[in-house]
């Protein structure tokens, strides 16, 4: 079941509104296969969840590790990245809580819902947190050298710029990220420099993923008609 994964992840990144990209394409393979609309609601959420879980779990270490001032421009609540780390932090904290002492099946207007047991939401959240740490290491080496930017320096920076970019609803984030990214770096580059390896990072982590995606799903598409036209 990757090649649905693989689509779903390529659209939903470069394109944002993941329940109306991403989920509809899960949709549309699992319901294929004979999945019910329940198990393939459990799919689309344990997915989504583990997104957030590994900017939560990533972030909160690193914002309380070594907190930095967030800048006035973002209008945010928080003066420092202190406040989300410890926020952060508590959520994690709270879902491995639940997982491990939560057995039986909570109702959700009606429906049920059972969390992951410990180990998996543990699993869950440290491949999350490789994700995003592999995702923020893709942008740091297209960044040029430079000795006072170390990666757990960037890393935080990272966080914070995608942070903004996914809760600004802007598809991937296009200039939300960018914007906070250039600003917080300012003082080790120039914009330009910075901007040069925002553009490759962009077409290396969005969207040449979706080239290849739409390429798979245009293939899937075909050999399903033609799956079709040779029944009938």
């Amino acid at each position: 079941m990757s090649e649905p994964g693989v689509i779903s992840c390529a659209f939903t990144n470069t394109i944002g509104f993941a329940l109306l990209t991403g989920s509809a394409i899960r949709y549309r393979f699992y319901s294929n296969w004979g999945i019910s609309a329940i198990a393939i609601a459990q799919i689309i959420a344990f997915t989504n969840l583990s997104f957030w879980l590994g900017l939560l779990a990533v972030g909160g270490v690193s914002f309380l590790a070594a907190p930095f001032q967030i800048p006035a421009q973002l209008h945010l609540p928080f003066h420092s990245t202190y406040g989300l780390g410890l926020i952060f932090a508590v959520l994690i904290a709270l879902y491995l809580t639940a997982s491990g002492t939560l057995r039986g099946t909570l109702t959700l207007k009606t429906q049920p819902l059972r969390l992951p047991k410990f180990n998996i939401a543990l699993a869950q959240i440290v491949v999350s947190s490789l994700d995003w740490s592999l995702a923020a290491a893709t942008l740091y080496s297209l960044l040029p050298q430079t000795p006072g930017l170390t990666f757990l320096a960037f890393l935080k920076i990272y966080l914070l710029a995608m942070a903004a970019g996914v809760l600004s609803n802007v598809p991937g984030g296009l200039g939300v990220f960018e914007t906070v990214v250039i600003l917080l770096l300012s003082a080790q580059f120039s914009p330009a420099a910075v901007l040069a390896s925002l553009l490759a990072y962009r077409g290396i982590y969005y969207f040449l993923p979706l080239t290849g995606a739409i390429l798979l799903l245009g293939i899937h598409e075909v050999s399903k008609q033609l799956q079709r036209s040779r029944q009938s």
